[in-house]
């Protein structure tokens, strides 16, 4: 189980993950981010209702406003290079668990 534990540490400890918790930590603590972050939320939310009680000229108008907003959260340098760091990091970790997998499907053929 050392071995195991040794791994996680190391990937932990990589600078992707480092980087990845940095970024987020940014986001996080910054209102700007946190004042869009609710804006999209509360805009998702009035969208479902909308739909729901079939209000479409409402519905479009708020998917605009929904667009917008996540168009400016997107456009951000900080919330882009953590949404690239995120894909990077989960693209690693679907690797790993595939290497894992053929690994024990050998073992498993062996027995």
């Amino acid at each position: 189980m050392s071995k195991l534990t040794d791994l996680l540490d190391q990937f932990q400890s990589s600078s992707l993950v480092l980087e990845l918790h940095n970024l987020k930590k940014k986001i996080n603590t910054n209102p700007r981010y946190i004042e869009v972050f609710e804006e999209i939320k509360f805009l998702q939310k009035q969208m479902v209702q909308f739909e729901y009680y079939s209000k479409t000229s409402e519905l479009s108008s708020k998917k605009r406003d929904y667009e917008t907003h996540l168009n400016l959260l997107l456009s951000d340098p900080i919330v882009s290079e953590y949404l690239d760091k995120a894909e990077e990091l989960n693209a690693l970790l679907h690797q790993i668990q595939e290497i894992i997998n053929n690994g024990l499907n050998e073992i498993q053929e062996e027995l």
